[in-house]
């Protein structure tokens, strides 16, 4: 979603994130708001945030990186080896996220459209190996346009990835 350009006088950020680790499960959410002063003298807020919850099905456990404060890679209990028919971990996730930027609408200065996008998508991941694994995502989104009116999109992805 693009607001274009526009001047502001100040800025405040606020966010807040937590997650809870759960050994096979994980739930991880963040919140963000910015009260934005324009140079007319208004105030205006907007925001957005997200839940994520993800779930092994195989039984691995999602590490989490106290030093670095993130999640770290799954590795498979067995990974990839149809010969001894050991077939990887596999994981299920689900989000919902949503980002609010109708306040800016039909304010002075302010040239991009107000919006408010609200999505929701499920996941079934299967990790091959530490460093390889295919992702298969359905995502539907919800735009909701002050000028066009609301849309809807259904997107079906998938992903392949190596890392190293």
């Amino acid at each position: 979603m693009n607001t274009g350009v526009f001047p502001v006088e100040h800025v405040n950020l606020f966010n807040v994130e937590g997650a809870l680790s759960l050994g096979r499960g994980l739930i991880q959410t963040e919140y963000r708001w910015s009260n934005l002063d324009l140079p007319t003298g208004e105030n205006v807020t907007v925001e957005g945030g997200y839940v994520t919850a993800r779930y092994m099905l195989t039984g691995e456990i999602i590490p989490y990186n106290r030093a670095a404060g993130v999640f770290g890679r799954v590795k498979p209990n067995h990974p990839l080896d149809v010969c001894k028919g050991d077939w990887g971990a596999w994981e299920i996730a689900g989000r919902i996220s949503t980002l609010d930027l109708n306040p800016l609408f039909g304010q002075p200065g302010v040239p991009g459209k107000g919006r408010e996008l609200t999505s929701s998508s499920v996941a079934l991941n299967w990790y091959w190996w530490a460093n390889g694994k295919c992702q298969f995502e359905y995502v539907n989104g919800q735009l909701n346009d002050p000028t066009l009116g609301d849309s809807e999109t259904n997107t079906f992805a998938s992903r392949v990835q190596f890392d190293f």
